[in-house]
């Protein structure tokens, strides 16, 4: 409910009876003149999507990256400066909201995030040696694995298929998937 004053409104039937005692008292006053700022600190926690053995390289994979996951990479980085945090896209070059110039690329090239396409498997291979201090200079040196793996996601589409991803997601429901490898 809005209260009225001469001047304008205010916000509660509390600040008009302390008004009232104001103006009894003769004691001068402005009513909300101008805004302060100020900082929440909250105590959060991050679930990284993979972290690689033996480093600190976490690789976080993202297929829509909305703006409340910017904002907490960012906190996340500012509250933990040595964390290593790579983001891989299924396309970096989304527009980070409707209308936008800034790709989700754009926006990690400015705040000092490492990114990959998710078809960019070299890239990523790289970033998974680095992180086991191994180099691969070309792909024949690479595990018969990798190959293999690097094959098929060549061959794959930058556009996702629902009905793959139904069947993928029904499979690893409530189910942790850790390697060892």
């Amino acid at each position: 409910m809005i209260y009225p004053k001469k001047d304008g409104d205010y916000r509660s039937g509390s600040e008009v009876r302390l008004v009232s005692l104001l103006k009894e008292l003769r004691i001068k006053y402005d009513y909300e003149p101008y805004y302060i700022p100020y900082e929440v600190k909250e105590v959060r926690r991050y679930l990284p999507d993979f972290v690689i053995s033996g480093s600190n390289i976490i690789l976080e994979v993202k297929g829509w990256f909305k703006g409340v996951d910017r904002k907490k990479h960012l906190l996340l980085k500012n509250s933990n400066p040595n964390l290593d945090i790579r983001f891989v896209f299924d396309n970096p070059n989304n527009k980070i909201k409707k209308g936008s110039k800034t790709t989700y690329g754009d926006w990690c090239t400015k705040y000092g995030f490492k990114f990959s396409a998710a078809n960019d498997t070299a890239t990523i291979i790289e970033w998974l040696n680095e992180g086991r201090g191994l180099s691969y200079t070309n792909g024949n040196d690479a595990p018969k694995s990798v190959k293999q793996r690097k094959s098929v996601i060549s061959k794959r589409s930058s556009t996702s298929n629902s009905r793959r991803n139904k069947t993928r997601d029904t499979k690893r429901a409530g189910r942790r998937v850790t390697s060892t490898a």
